[in-house]
C-alpha cells in the first residue's frame, strides 16, 4: 500500500513518524539520516534489522556504511547514499592535492587557501582521522582523550596559518571556493553538483576544474 504525504522538511516528517508509531499505525520503512538511528532506537519506534537479512545482503556494503547504523550491538537499517565529506581542489591550482593533515597546512602555508567549516557536525570528521570516537564501547562520551584532543590541538595550530579560511558558516566558504581563487575546500559529497555547474545565482566551477579526493588523515 502506498499513501503519499508531503512534509515541509525532514524535522516535520520524524515528527509525524514517532505520532504515527505511537499509535501502531507507522510505515514498514523509514528513509531518514543515520543521526536519527540512536534516538528512534531509544524511543523503540525502530526495530533491529540484521536477524530478518539474507546471509549475502550485509556483505555487499561498506563495514564504515553500515557501523554507522549500528547502535547497542544491533543494525537498524541499510544505507540508501552516504552523504560523506571530501577534500575538493580547483585543478587549474592544485596538482597532487595533500594526503595528510600537515600536508593541507603545509598548502596552506605556501599560499594555496583551504576553506574549512568548524560547525562541530561539519568538522567531527577530523576526529576519525586521529583515529578518535563520540562514544566508547560502553557508549560514553570520549570526547575528552584520544582523537579528538589531537584535533582539537590540529585546529588551534590552523587558526595560525595565514591560507587557513575556518568559517562555521558552509555557504560563504562553499562560495568563496568557486568564486575566490580559493585551492581547497572541505565539503559533502551532496555538494558536487552545486559546485560544479553552479546556480541562477552564482556559476559553477564546471567539473573540468573540480578535482575530489578522500580527506586528509592525521600526520604521517
Amino acid at each position: 500500500t502506498v499513501k503519499e504525504q508531503r512534509f515541509a522538511d525532514m524535522d516535520e516528517m520524524l515528527a509525524q513518524f514517532q505520532v504515527a508509531a505511537d499509535a501502531g499505525l507507522g510505515p514498514d520503512l523509514l528513509i531518514t539520516s543515520g543521526q536519527q538511528v540512536r534516538p528512534l532506537a531509544d524511543e523503540r519506534l525502530i526495530d533491529p534489522i540484521a536477524s530478518g537479512l539474507d546471509e549475502t545482503i550485509l556483505p555487499r556494503y561498506d563495514p564504515a556504511a553500515l557501523d554507522s547504523l549500528r547502535y547497542e550491538d544491533h543494525l537498524y537499517g541499510l544505507p540508501v547514499t552516504m552523504d560523506t565529506l571530501v577534500l575538493y581542489y580547483d585543478t587549474r591550482l592544485v596538482t597532487q592535492p595533500p594526503t595528510t593533515l600537515d600536508g593541507l597546512l603545509a598548502e596552506a602555508a605556501q599560499g594555496h587557501l583551504v576553506a574549512m567549516s568548524t560547525n562541530f557536525i561539519d568538522a567531527y570528521w577530523g576526529v576519525n582521522a586521529f583515529g578518535g570516537s563520540l562514544f566508547d564501547e560502553e557508549q560514553r562520551v570520549i570526547l575528552d582523550r584520544g582523537g579528538f584532543a589531537n584535533w582539537l590541538a590540529w585546529l588551534k595550530d590552523a587558526r595560525d596559518v595565514p591560507g587557513m579560511l575556518l568559517d562555521s558558516n558552509r555557504e560563504v566558504l562553499r562560495n568563496r571556493f568557486v568564486e575566490d581563487g580559493v585551492a581547497y575546500y572541505v565539503g559533502y559529497t551532496s555538494e558536487y553538483c552545486l559546485l560544479a555547474n553552479g546556480t541562477e545565482e552564482m556559476a559553477g566551477k564546471g567539473a573540468e576544474n573540480l578535482g575530489v579526493a578522500f580527506k586528509a588523515a592525521g600526520t604521517t
